[in-house]
């Protein structure tokens, strides 16, 4: 339920947005962000892909069920 409640509001992209423009601001004091998403940069590609393909297959699924 809500994930598909965060579709249509701006909530996600705020969140988003707020946590990027802290990124640089927290890389000043000392934490490597930058390095960390280098290194883990497979990992939260696969994350992403994993994510969307959920979401096709949970959007497929409400569309297939639906008696339109």
């Amino acid at each position: 339920m809500a994930p598909s409640l965060l579709c249509c509001t701006p909530a996600l992209p705020l969140a988003i947005a707020t946590v990027a423009s802290l990124l640089p601001a927290a890389g000043r004091f000392g934490v490597p962000i930058q390095g960390w998403i280098a290194t883990h940069e497979g990992l939260i590609y696969a994350l992403a892909i994993a994510a969307m393909t959920l979401g096709l297959f949970g959007s497929a699924r409400r569309v297939l069920s639906c008696a339109c």
